[in-house]
């Protein structure tokens, strides 16, 4: 059975920490790619994170592979988009924020190993399946995550005010609309992400100052 879920992902850390992930994360393409998709880079590359940090792919899916070789030409691979916020400052830290749209892969399993390799930033993915709804949210750090789900009513709050700042008076409408629906992910996300700001904060605190 496929599926398919949108992420929203923060990394948060020491600016020169940050910055070093970002640089990581971007795998820039071949000119004939860049020229053909309008696209400079893939800004967060699995593929590129794993092999330069020299991670086996976990068990039994591997990672997404964002691109491929076939002969002299490169082509993005599967259903893998991706999309990178500016930096932004965050309590006197770093934090880069990314959006990853997958098909039949959870990401935060594919973070765990990552946070390993990166153990001064502190990851957080809110993650929303686009054919349940169902919002998650992880916290992950030096290998260990920890899971939230938002629960039903604040659901159901982020839709009644997304409907009511689209002018549809009824919820049973609001749900085939295209931009009721937007509005109230990107509310559900943020939401599911601000869970762990207290535990990102008291983390990064004990590990450097800011």
């Amino acid at each position: 059975m496929s599926f398919v879920c949108f992420n929203r992902i923060a990394i948060t850390g020491t600016r020169s920490k940050v910055l070093g992930f970002r640089e990581d994360a971007r795998r820039r393409l071949s000119p004939a790619l860049k020229e053909a998709l309008g696209l400079p880079y893939v800004a967060f590359s699995l593929e590129r994170l794993f092999r330069k940090n020299r991670l086996s792919a976990p068990e039994p899916n591997g990672i997404p592979f964002d691109a491929f070789q076939v002969g002299n030409h490169e082509w993005l691979a599967g259903h893998y988009f991706t999309s990178c916020r500016p930096l932004a400052e965050w309590h006197g830290y770093a934090r880069a924020e990314y959006g990853v749209e997958v098909k039949n892969y959870e990401i935060y399993n594919l973070l765990i190993p990552l946070s390993r390799s990166y153990a001064e930033l502190c990851f957080v993915d809110s993650e929303i399946s686009l054919d349940s709804s169902e919002i998650n949210s992880m916290y992950i750090a030096r290998g260990r995550s920890y899971r939230w789900t938002l629960p039903e009513d604040r659901c159901d709050a982020h839709w009644q005010r997304a409907a009511k700042v689209n002018g549809v008076a009824q919820l049973e409408d609001a749900y085939e609309d295209d931009g009721v629906r937007s509005d109230a992910e990107e509310g559900m996300l943020a939401e599911a992400m601000a869970h762990w700001d207290k535990r990102v904060l008291r983390a990064l605190r004990r590990r450097v100052p800011s």
